[in-house]
Order: C-alpha cells, then sequence, then structure tokens
C-alpha cells in the first residue's frame, strides 16, 4: 500500500511537471502565434505599400512624360516666341526710321511753305514797290 501511495505521489509529480510544461509549451505557442499574426499583418501593410508606391510611381512616370512633351512644346513656342520679338524690335526700328523721315519731311515741307510765303511776301513787296514807281513816273511825266 505505501508503494502505491509513493508511486501515486511520484505519478501526481510526474503529471504536475507535464502540465507545467505543456502549460509553458502552450504559452509559447500562443505568443509565436500573436509573432506570426503581427508579422504577418506587417507584411501585408508592406505589401499594400509597396502597391501604394509603385502606383504613385507609375503616376510619376506619366507626369514626367507629360511634362517632358510639354518642355518639348515650349521649347518650340520659345523659338517661335523669340522669332516674333525679334521681327517686333526690326519692325520698331523700321519705324522709328519712318518717323525720323516723317519728321525731316515735316521739317523740310515746313521750311519751304516759309520759303514761300517769305518769297509771296516778297513778290507782294516787290509788287508795291513798282506799283510806287510807276506811280512816281507818272506823277513826274
Amino acid at each position: 500500500n505505501k508503494e502505491l501511495i509513493e508511486r501515486n505521489q511520484a505519478l501526481l509529480h510526474e503529471k504536475d511537471g507535464t502540465f507545467k510544461a505543456l502549460v509553458a509549451k502552450t504559452t509559447e505557442l500562443e505568443r509565436e502565434k500573436k509573432l506570426f499574426e503581427t508579422s504577418h499583418k506587417a507584411n501585408s501593410e508592406a505589401q499594400q505599400t509597396i502597391l501604394d508606391l509603385e502606383s504613385q510611381l507609375q503616376d510619376l512616370k506619366t507626369t514626367n512624360k507629360r511634362m517632358e512633351s510639354d518642355l518639348f512644346e515650349n521649347s518650340f513656342a520659345a523659338d517661335e516666341n523669340d522669332a516674333l520679338m525679334k521681327e517686333r524690335d526690326e519692325l520698331a526700328q523700321e519705324a522709328q526710321v519712318l518717323r525720323d523721315q516723317v519728321k525731316k519731311l515735316s521739317s523740310q515741307v515746313a521750311d519751304a511753305s516759309s520759303s514761300v510765303a517769305e518769297r509771296e511776301a516778297l513778290l507782294a513787296r516787290i509788287s508795291k514797290l513798282e506799283a510806287e514807281l510807276h506811280a512816281n513816273e507818272n506823277v513826274g511825266d
């Protein structure tokens, strides 16, 4: 009987050790499960982040191509704009030359008008003097 009690106590002690080992193993497995779930969640989030970044990269590539195209078109517009500005400057210079010529011709016309007016005044004076001369000759006769 005593042997049975000792054996029973040994089995209870072994059972208690096995139970504690199982509890420890269960706790460790639960911790590993949580770690795996966290890792899996982080992996899923990382994959979603990668997909988002790839989408953003594609959007940037599309925007870059559009901007390159716009820049190419604008370079032609800039060249055309430069040519138009040069032509405008040349036309402004030609207009200034024409204004100077008009001013010179206006001055010459004004001088000629003065000369005509002076000539007419001189002719009028000559006519007056001739009239006086004829009058004096008639008086002297």
